[in-house]
Order: C-alpha cells, then structure tokens, then sequence
C-alpha cells in the first residue's frame, strides 16, 4: 500500500509498505480520506526538506543525542557507535493523524464496531496519511449518517478545537476570543459560537478573520492593522472578554499577555497552541484570571491504557473523553452547526501527496485545509489488501540459513541485522513488524528480499529456515510455538515465556517438531565468559559468586512494566545474569531467595531493586544484585567468581581480572564485547549441522523459572524451590 513519510528534499516521500494487520482492540481501516494539518505537520515537513541530510549531521543538532552518541563511544567504540547513529536516524516517519474510512477488519476483543463501518480516526502514528491504517478502538468512532467521509476526515483537528472551547468553559452569552484562525482557530470559531458564545475572531491575516466572520463569528480583529484589546473591550461593552481562546503559534509570550489584556475580572485563558509561557503575573494576578493549558483532544490522551488497551473512562467521572469529543464534533457536523466546505482549499489523489503539501504549506489566503483522498467507493472490497512488499530482488542461495526477522526494534537493527550480515552462510530473508514503514526500513538496510505485517505470510515461505524473535515479552511464546509448529528453527531473544505453562507448552511443540530453540542469553559467548571458564576448569568446589547489575531507573510508564506485555525488568531482563550463573556453577539452581528494596517512591516498580541468592547442587551460591535505582553513567555489570582460593572478575565485560593464577590471567578487550554475535553464529552453525548447540531449549526455560520464583519470594519473603527435572529429561 502508499505510505506518505517524511523525507526527501521536498519533505514529504511516497513509500510502498506492507497493509498493517489488527491486533486486539483494534481495527483495519480502508481510508477514504486523510487531512493535512499544516501547522502541526507543516514544520515537520520544512524542517525535514531542510534537514534531508546525513544521520550524524542530524545527530548534531540534538544536543540529547550528541551525548548518547558521545556515551556510547566511550563504552562501545568507533564501529559500534556509528552503526547505531545510522540505525536509529534513518527509520520512516510517518504523518497525518486524522482519517475517515471504512472498516475492513476487526480485531479480537473489538465492541461496537464491524466490518463495513463508516469511520473516523484520530492518532499519531495511527491515522496516518496511508490507504490502510490500523487504529485502537477508542481513537475510533462512528461517522454520522449525512456527514460525508471528506468532513469527517477533520475529527481529529475538531477534537482539538473542542477540548479548547471546553476548557473555556464557553456558555450562552460568554464574549469568546478566538486568537489565532488557521484550521483549528476556524473550527474553534464555529465550535464556541455553537456553543452560544458571540466569538470575537483575531488573526494578522484579514481574509482569514473573514472566513471566520462568514461562518458564524460576532467580530473579527486584524490584528496587523488594530489593537485586540480595543477590539475585545468593544465586544464585551468595556468589561473584557469572559474567556480567550489561544490556537495560535508563537515562539514569544506577547500573544499570552495580550490575551490576560483582553480578558475580563476573573476570565480565563486557554492556550491550546504551542506558545511562549513567559508570564506577567501583574494582570492575571490583579485580575486573578485562570490559566488553563488545553491538551490534545481531550482526557484519555497520552494515556496508553486508553488508547492502547481500550480501558474507558467511566462518563460519570470523566463525561468528555478524547473519543466522546471525536464523536460531539461529528455531530456538530451532522447538525450543520460546523461547516467545513470553505476550510477546504484543496483535496489531492494520495500520489499527489507532495503537490498537496507545497499547496498547503505555501497557500494564501483564508481556506487552511488541504486533504488526500483514496478510496471514494465506500462498499467493502472482498480481497484483502496486501500485507507483503518486495524491497529487492534478492535469491535464496543453497546452503545458506535464510532468517526471518520477527520485530524489526532499535535493539535488532543496531545488532542482530548487523551480526547476521556478517556470518559467512546465513542471510535475512524477511521483515516482519506490526506496522509496516518499520519493516520496510529494516528490510531495506539489511537487503533482505520483503518486508510483511503477517506473520503467517513468513512461517508459510518455505525457504525460510529459521526465524530471529525480537518482540515484546508477551509475543515470545505464542511465536516460538507457532514457529515450531511451521518446523522453523528459532532464536528468541530473552525471556523465553512468561509463565511456567508457556515453557511447558513451547516444550512440547519443540518436541514434537524436532526444531533447534535458542534464547539471547549471549553474555555466555563474551570472550570474558569464555575465558573465565578456561580458567576455572581445573577448580572443583563450588564457587561463590556476585552479580551487580546497575540497570539505571527507567519510569513505571515504559511498556516493560507493563505486567501483560513486559512482566518486568526481572523477568525481561535478570533472567539473562540467572543463566550466566548457573554457566559458571555447571549445575542446575535448586533454591531461590529474594528481597527487594524497600520505602522507594511511587516512581520505582516495586520489584526493581532486587537481591537473588540462588543455591546450586553442588553447594555453590549465587547472588544477583539488580539495581534499578542507580546513575547509568556508572558502569551496568560486575562480576566476581571466588573459587579454591582464586578470584575472577569481569568488569562490564570489557575487562577480566584473574587472581590466584600461575601465569596471571588478565583479560581487556577493545571495546565491551557481551557475545552478541557468537551466540548467533553458534546457532546458525547448529542450524547447518556444523555445531552443537551449546545454549538450548532448557536454558531459556531456566532463566524464567528462576525469575518467576525470584519474583515469588520477594513477594512473600520465603525461600522458594527451583525442579528442573521435567524439563531436563
């Protein structure tokens, strides 16, 4: 399907990428219509016609990303540091984030709304300018009967418009200021005076305070040529206006005094657009006005458990979310009260998406919105659209290990694209992401053949051979099952599973189909884990052994928190030092016993900051400390093996130190190396039947088991028992 991006000298790029697939909560749209939002999108798109140049010329003008290139140079080196800069600046940016079409699929769990849907849409990200788009339930909502699919394309633009007015608190009579009448300003305009507000409209541009008069403003103010505050005293008969309304933008603040200015005793101003906020508190104070900042479309925005996971708002608490806002507006439609017709200044076919935007960003004149337009046909077709796009022309090649990648994230772009690139007899064949811009980029870099949304389009390509997992924690298993059962062989990056039933049911399947199954437990294959092992080989008693871990604090709102899609930085992460222990005692771990950090903030998960002892058969003891609450500029990884009257420690796995010796034993590396890329060779030598696979199905199954039992006793404060004896035989 078309795609537009940004990019490009003009600023704007035509992609073909793969049609995305409905997860749950959310729904397939065939769009009828997107909306271009000129002052929202405009500055992306001009700074990005400026700014089409090298990904480290763009690095250098972000003063938060010179110093995490500048970090990651010291820990990781020259090579390291460059791959990652390309990698992490060149993905596709998508735009829109207003819609109307119809609906083609629903996902699981879906309420209220079916295939063949009239629909509107809101959300970055979401409702992009595509011809398919994939959105969550609640940024969805029915298209009223009489309102026409290019009107309800602007439910986005009106929601916003509509939160603002009701921060004013807008009633019968009030004097509205509108300051600023590009597209939001228009529809704030009609949406106050429908609300029984007499609007006083402001703008510098006159033809646009005309527009506005000609839909329903009381007055309007050229404020090129008069003083809004005459203008606001002569509205309100010298009292001041009830409320003013801020939609324009402005790097400076004199638009927000101005506006205290021309606002009444105890009046309220609202700023909706992106200004400046250096306050004189004379005014307001003297006034004592209320300062309110309106916010996107309304409650629920910015809320993932809204958006994402479809969790409303009760009405009796919150009566107007972001989706009931959508939903006014449409209906402010439906009754005539909004008119859009003389908004419109132009509606362009999708591959005229760069025409439509140099119209948009260059015209004068009162009409402010340009729109794309792409299936006028409102019956649902039969044929689904197509979810595979061809990025090269690229063969199979006998003998090689062909890979398709599941989740084409920050983390598998800067290193196993790369990794896999580099191995003699293996190659990527195939992309695939949930959307599709992020496949299609991956795909592209690394040369594989196509990039798709369906998982199944891959499983079912029989020259693919094994596939690289790299999805969030609660995909793991589902996919190194459905994988097994189409006899791929699978690498899967850490946890393995979630849960204890996922391990025995991945177990199964893998029995069944005979496949290899590896987990990103790659700290085993460092040159340092390697090289401690060589020189612990001669010792026989058990080892005590220290694991720090200086995770760096990462907030309650990132995704790995989450307990259905993350389960945590324990289970997600820890997992990875368990394993590298139990390497090192050579046996398995039969007890566990936990105590996490307590009286920490509200900010802090409370399984964050965690100490682990584990005890192994042969009497060695573990302990692993995970700390989420420390400063990343310190070093992540220590650690410390004591045995028969020797110590080895590895610092960050940069440096091993070796006490106790003949000879010494010191190791230092160039750079941090945690064996990434021996961990993947090994498994693709396996796949080819050159190698035995040193890390199996177990070792995954391990790492969770000890996790889950960790998390278990520091949650009851009891030594808990780890049998790993069903999953050994």
């Amino acid at each position: 399907m078309k795609q537009v991006f940004l990019g490009g000298p003009s600023g704007v790029r035509i992609e073909e990428v793969p049609a995305p697939s409905p997860g749950p909560g959310e729904v397939l749209v065939r769009v009828s219509y997107s909306l271009i939002s000129t002052g929202t999108e405009g500055a992306g798109v001009k700074s990005a016609a400026r700014t089409s140049r090298k990904p480290l010329e763009r690095v250098l003008d972000d003063p938060a990303l010179v110093l995490k290139a500048a970090k990651k140079l010291v820990s990781d080196g020259v090579q390291a540091t460059a791959k990652a800069v390309d990698g992490g600046t060149r993905d596709l940016d998508p735009l829109g984030y207003s819609v109307s079409g119809v609906v083609t699929e629903v996902g699981e769990k879906v309420r209220g709304l079916s295939v063949g849907d009239r629909v509107a849409c809101a959300g970055g990200g979401y409702a992009v300018h595509a011809e398919y788009v994939v959105v969550p339930t609640n940024l969805v909502v029915p298209v009223p009967d009489g309102v026409s699919m290019r009107d309800a394309a602007f439910v986005t633009l009106g929601a916003i418009a509509m939160q603002g007015v009701r921060r004013a608190e807008v009633t019968l009579g009030d004097r509205v200021g509108v300051v600023g009448l590009g597209l939001l300003g228009q529809l704030g305009s009609q949406i106050a005076t429908a609300a029984g507000g007499r609007v006083l409209g402001i703008d510098l541009d006159g033809s646009r305070v005309a527009l506005a008069l000609a839909t329903g403003a009381k007055a309007g103010c050229d404020s090129a040529e008069r003083d809004p505050v005459s203008a606001a005293a002569e509205i309100s008969d010298g009292v001041g206006l009830d409320a003013a309304i801020i939609f324009a933008g402005a790097p400076g603040s004199e638009i927000v005094n101005q506006a205290f200015e021309m606002t009444r005793e105890r009046g309220r101003v609202v700023v909706v657009g992106a200004v400046g906020m250096d306050l004189e508190r004379k005014t307001f104070y003297n006034r004592e006005q209320d300062f309110l900042i309106s916010r996107s479309y309304g409650p629920g925005r910015y809320d993932p458990t809204y958006e994402e996971d479809g969790v409303d708002y009760p009405i009796a608490y919150v009566r107007w979310t972001e989706n009931r806002n959508m939903s006014a507006f449409l209906e402010l439609v439906a009754d005539g009260k909004v008119s859009l017709d003389a908004l419109v200044m132009g509606v362009f076919d999708i591959d005229a998406a760069e025409e439509a935007y140099a119209s948009a960003l260059s015209a004068k004149g009162p009409a402010v919105a340009a729109l794309l337009r792409y299936y006028e046909d409102e019956a649902v077709p039969a044929m689904r659209p197509s979810r595979v796009t061809q990025v090269s022309e690229v063969k199979p090649t006998a003998g090689e290990v062909h890979f398709g990648l599941i989740g084409a994230g920050s983390f598998a772009k800067a290193v196993h694209i790369p990794n896999l690139a580099r191995i003699d007899g293996a190659s990527l064949r195939a992309v695939v992401g949930r959307r599709g811009p992020a496949a299609t980029t991956a795909a592209k870099r690394a040369g594989a053949a196509y990039a798709t949304t369906d998982v199944d389009e891959m499983l079912h390509d029989p020259h693919i051979d094994a596939v690289l997992i790299t999805t969030r924690h609660d995909t793991h298993a589902p996919l190194t099952m459905a994988a097994a059962n189409a006899g791929k062989h699978v690498f899967v990056e850490k946890p393995l599973a979630m849960t204890e039933a996922e391990c025995m049911a991945i177990q199964q399947a893998v029995r069944e189909s005979g496949v290899l199954v590896t987990v990103g437990f790659n700290r085993r294959y460092s040159p340092h884990t390697l090289h401690a092992k060589k020189l612990l080989a001669a010792r026989r008693g058990p080892k005590m052994m220290n694991y720090r871990i200086n995770a760096g604090f990462k907030g309650l709102e990132h995704w790995v928190f989450d307990p259905v899609a993350g389960g945590g930085r324990i289970l997600g992460e820890a997992c990875h030092f368990f394993d590298l222990l139990a390497h090192f005692a050579e046996c398995e771990p039969i007890r566990v016993f936990s105590a996490a950090l307590g009286k920490l903030g509200p900010e802090y998960d409370p399984l964050d900051n965690l100490a682990v002892t584990l005890e192994f058969e042969d009497g060695s003891v573990g302990v692993v400390q995970y700390a989420g609450n420390g400063d990343v500029g310190f070093p992540k990884e220590r650690v410390e093996i004591f045995c028969d009257k020797t110590v080895i420690a590895i610092e960050d796995f940069r440096q091993t130190i070796a006490v106790g010796f003949p000879g010494g034993g010191d190791l230092v590396t160039k750079q941090i190396d945690k064996g990434h890329a021996a961990c993947l060779e090994e498994f693709v030598r396996a796949v080819q039947g050159k190698a035995t696979l040193g890390m199996g199905l177990s070792d995954g199954i391990r790492g969770t088991l000890v996790a889950l039992e960790a998390i278990e006793s520091a949650r009851t404060g009891a030594a808990r028992t780890i049998d790993m004896s069903p999953y050994l035989a």
